[in-house]
């Protein structure tokens, strides 16, 4: 799951310096150059491949913001829309 989540953060990033590592705590905006449109189109592709939705989300904006932020987002609205 964490290593799909790479993927669609590493394809949503139109300014990822080449060869750029990509940890937990790795910075969206900050170290990988993030804008609004970049964050946008990630939103999208990770409520298609995680089959969630984020519409309900009162906290989106704190959670976009590192990959283990997103992982946590995931893994609560999954869990919320499974119960």
């Amino acid at each position: 799951m964490y290593e799909l989540l790479i993927g669609i953060i590493k394809d949503n990033a139109s300014n990822l310096p080449e060869g750029y590592v990509i940890n937990p705590d790795t910075k969206l905006i900050e170290e990988l150059g993030y804008d609004s449109v970049d964050l946008m189109q990630l939103i999208i592709d990770i409520e298609e491949s995680f089959c969630v939705d984020f519409m309900n989300c009162d906290i989106l904006a704190e959670k976009i913001n590192t990959p283990e932020s997103l992982m946590e987002l995931i893994l609560s609205v999954k869990e919320k829309e499974d119960s």
